[in-house]
């Protein structure tokens, strides 16, 4: 489960959302198995943000990294910090 904020007037990146610091235990939680339609935001058309915090462990292989995506539809920006 990622955590999830719809973004309909595109003002999330103004406001900060991308840094790793941006509260976000208030955003709702929501699935990445299927769309947002079919989950509660039907009539959402634009942004939405997704934020997954995650540790690597210690041991973690240095060396490069692959992030696959399924079903993003249109685009998306990726901030990793």
């Amino acid at each position: 489960r990622w955590k999830f904020q719809p973004d309909p007037e595109a003002r999330g990146a103004e406001q900060g959302w991308q840094r790793s610091e941006h509260e976000d235990a208030a955003w709702p939680e929501i699935g990445i198995d299927r769309s947002w339609e079919a989950q509660g935001y039907p009539a959402l058309d634009g942004w939405a943000w997704y934020r997954l915090h995650l540790d690597l462990p210690a041991d973690w292989p240095a060396g490069k990294a692959f992030l696959e995506f399924t079903g993003v539809d249109d685009a998306y920006l990726l901030y990793v910090d």
